[in-house]
């Protein structure tokens, strides 16, 4: 082995570059170790490392590739190497070795073995300085993060928050990135069903809620864990024969219908097959009766027959001629046999479960054209509930088949699923484009929609059916793919929507976060940020509000109008003008308060104007943009002015002087909206080219682009911390960014028009949002809240010792 002076100078020079630029490992030789008789035959010393590190890394950089440090198998806190000193003194004269040792806390040591002798054992304890175990245990933390924001990315949040939950206190020491990961872990909330081969066509919960079971074009059934999205088991994995499957209301049993033409009676807990009836013809759904001693089956002769599954005999069947029964179930009773059909008319049709008798058949309503997809009975089996192709979710009565009501969404769209929730007073549809709407069971009227279609991160294409667990509030989503999702059907308090009378033109909190102040139309409307009740209006009569804006102190708002372009004052605590100011060229486009409350700076045509609040006179005009001015503001110490424009640049001017300090250009279109940091060390902009560009305010230089938007970005605003920062595009997206790594940390989407204006509350509780006729606001709940809730959510069932070695944590 070569050992030359070269080698030894590296060394030297390593040791003193490790000194300057990192933090060194303490490592020391145990002599009490050294006595024990552990020496090997044949001139072959061993060398152990002793330590608590587990993500240490010990490398020989000696250039012998033979010998190779080892984990212990046996103990995970050790690592040994083997290493022939014969040799080495056949052939030096000497042997010795060089080691780097290595951890995630930027800590390292190089050691320079002490000449090692033939059979000989030497064992050395490797341990942080006291002031690096934060920093390791810092690292660990982040590294968990990583992992938990991958496996959200790839739709798994059940397992990605009870990871997150080894990220954070008391677990780890705090860090920013953990928190972040729960957070997107919490808000995704989906879970993906990987296992079969082709799509999956349907599926059901067992009535305990406790599992899912699934069939897909694969031939198989499958049946999953209900929380964790894990199989448990599979159904025909050899014969791949299955066209259907359903549980019985007990939950004890499964039916599957066949290839071959045969129905098969399953044990649900063991999936072991129990009775299998040959049928005439091959079936496409069925159903278990009540009391679960007969199944309906529809079968492709275009008939309904009824089944004894003790004796595997025909009691009933119905033939018909002119539709293809397809979806069969049971009334609630078990009174009746409901079915939907397929052919050029598609009824709903009723049979008496007893003599099979025709009870009734709707009536083809003029506006339906297509086919049924879902169908459902309510627990009193009074009522029929329908999804259909041709967008509308049907409510009819089971007794004489009349259609009661007609449900439809505002983007009418294919509706794959519907179902009675809350105790049959609710209605829930989903439709093709993945939104969620709920109805009032009694009069059809719409109580809510989701804002943001179902998440699924990486599907991409179409939802094809679904199903629905009324306790748990879960759904499971079958995809056009062979992927399947369990998902939250509704959200929960912590979103909220406030429905207005008209056009939402810009919204923002009040310092305090108590009201939101709404521009529509022609008044500025103050609402509770709690219930959303108009508390005041503020409104002359004469003008539109284009724009609205709280001063720091709460007590005025300022509104900006188009038509009249003049900048008005409102008295918070009076509740009524106190003051207009005009003289503005054109349109005001925007219009805000200094940090001081003193001025207020304002965009109208290509200049910036700023007045004094008192006097109502102008004290300075900025001049510089080439064409129209979309947004001027102050930074949060009032040093800064930063202005954009449809000119694709921003500019920096001094707040004292107004002289302009720096020419922004980065934007390839019009920037529409910029922000400060609220440490001023940044200003965000948005620009029509689909980016966020986040720029130093001393140099001038692009800090960060951030690209997530697919069309023009129109709003933006950074959290009061500062690490956050929201922003809203033409693609109807708002993004929640990482500041300081410029990565997405969540989004949601808008189900009918793009987001408008944007704001965060000023402790940073909640984000507020415009869409058209309506605000939005999320809220963010505190961390040890978000902790102890997703802790309990979770208590019965911690990572099992498999996940643990999965993720690196055992």
């Amino acid at each position: 082995m070569k050992r030359n002076s070269i080698l030894l100078l590296w060394m030297v020079l390593s040791v003193f570059i490790v000194n300057l630029h990192a933090q060194t490992l303490q490592v020391t030789l145990s002599p009490d170790k050294t006595k024990v008789n552990r020496s090997t035959q044949n001139g072959i010393a061993t060398i152990f490392f002793d330590s608590s590190i587990e993500d240490l890394n010990i490398i020989c950089t000696d250039e012998n590739p033979n010998e190779k440090v080892i984990r212990d198998e046996n103990d995970d806190n050790r690592w040994y190497i083997k290493i022939d000193v014969k040799k080495d003194l056949e052939e030096d004269g000497v042997c010795y070795r060089n080691f780097l040792l290595k951890c995630s806390a930027s800590a390292e040591y190089y050691l320079t073995t002490d000449t090692i002798a033939p059979n000989q054992v030497l064992y050395y304890t490797v341990t942080l300085p006291n002031e690096l175990e934060p920093k390791l245990l810092e690292e660990k933390a982040k590294s968990i993060a990583t992992k938990v924001n991958n496996l959200v990315d790839e739709g798994d949040s059940y397992s990605a928050r009870l990871l997150a939950l080894e990220a954070l206190p008391p677990n780890l020491p705090y860090t920013w990135e953990a928190e972040m990961a729960l957070r997107k872990a919490t808000m995704e909330n989906s879970t993906a069903l990987q296992g079969h081969r082709d799509r999956i066509i349907s599926t059901c919960f067992s009535p305990d809620n406790q599992r899912l079971l699934s069939y897909s074009g694969d031939g198989t059934a499958k049946i999953w864990d209900a929380s964790t999205g894990r199989v448990l088991m599979t159904l025909a994995e050899q014969s791949h024969d299955i066209s259907f499957a359903s549980y019985s209301p007990s939950g004890n049993y499964i039916v599957t219908t066949n290839k071959d033409s045969t129905i098969r009676i399953w044990e649900s807990h063991s999936a072991k097959p129990l009775k299998t009836i040959h049928a005439p013809a091959r079936s496409v759904s069925a159903s278990f009766s009540p009391d679960e001693r007969q199944i309906a089956v529809a079968d492709l002769d275009l008939s309904i027959r009824v089944w004894d599954i003790s004796t595997g005999k025909i009691v009933t069947s119905c033939k018909f001629k002119e539709f293809l029964p397809w979806n069969v179930i049971y009334s609630a009773d078990g009174n009746k046999i409901i079915f939907s059909t397929m052919g050029d008319y598609c009824p709903v049709v009723a049979l008496d479960a007893k003599t099979g008798n025709e009870l009734f058949r709707s009536e083809k309503p003029k506006d339906q054209h297509e086919m049924i997809l879902s169908l459902a009975c309510s627990q009193d089996s009074k009522k029929i509930l329908t999804a259909s192709t041709d967008s509308t979710v049907r409510v009819w009565d089971i007794s004489t088949g009349d259609n009661l009501l007609v449900l439809k969404n505002k983007q009418p769209q294919m509706m794959i699923f519907s179902a009675f929730i809350m105790e049959g007073k609710a209605i829930l549809g989903i439709s093709f484009n993945k939104i969620i709407t709920v109805w009032n069971a009694e009069n059809g009227k719409e109580v809510f929609t989701t804002l943001d279609e179902i998440n699924s991160p990486t599907i991409q294409k179409m939802y094809t059916g679904a199903s629905l667990s009324p306790n748990t509030g879960f759904l499971a989503l079958c995809s056009s793919d062979n992927v399947g999702w369990l998902q939250d059907a509704l959200p929960g308090p912590d979103n909220q929507k406030y429905k207005l009378k008209a056009f939402v033109n810009d919204v923002t909190y009040s310092p305090s976060g108590d009201t939101i102040a709404v521009a529509i139309d022609h008044q500025v409307q103050v609402l509770d940020a709690k219930t959303g009740k108009a508390l005041y209006t503020l409104d002359d009569g004469k003008d539109d509000f284009e724009t609205v804006s709280f001063s720091p102190n709460g007590q005025y708002l300022v509104s900006g109008s188009h038509f009249s372009k003049t900048i008005r004052i409102w008295d918070t605590q009076n509740k009524r003008l106190y003051k207009t100011f005009s003289g503005n060229p054109d349109w005001v486009y925007s219009a805000f308060f200094s940090p001081d409350g003193n001025r207020v700076i304002s965009t109208s045509g290509s200049y910036i104007y700023i007045w004094d609040i008192n006097t109502g006179d102008i004290l300075s005009i900025l001049k510089g943009h080439e064409i129209l001015v979309t947004k001027a503001c102050y930074s949060r110490d009032g040093h800064l002015i930063a202005s954009a424009s449809i000119d694709n640049t921003l500019r920096l001017w001094d707040a004292k002087t107004y002289i302009c300090l720096k020419t922004l250009k980065g934007h390839s279109s019009n920037v529409e909206d910029v922000a400060f940091s609220p440490d001023g060390k940044y200003v965000a902009s948005a620009s029509e080219d689909g980016s966020v560009i986040l720029w130093n305010c001393v140099t001038g230089n692009i800090a960060n682009m951030l690209r997530g938007h697919v069309y023009g970005v129109e709003s933006l605003a950074f959290s009061p911390d500062g690490r956050c920062l929201i922003s809203t595009g033409k693609d109807k997206k708002l993004i929640v960014w990482d500041v300081q790594t410029g990565q997405k940390l969540n989004a949601w989407r808008s189900y009918s028009e793009p987001f408008g204006s944007l704001s965060f509350s000023a402790n940073g509780s909640s984000i507020l949002a415009s869409c058209n006729h309506s605000v939005y606001i999320w809220n963010l709940p505190p961390l040890q809240e978000l902790i102890d809730k997703t802790r309990e959510r979770f208590k019965d069932r911690p990572l099992t010792q498999e996940e643990k070695v999965l993720y690196n944590l055992e």
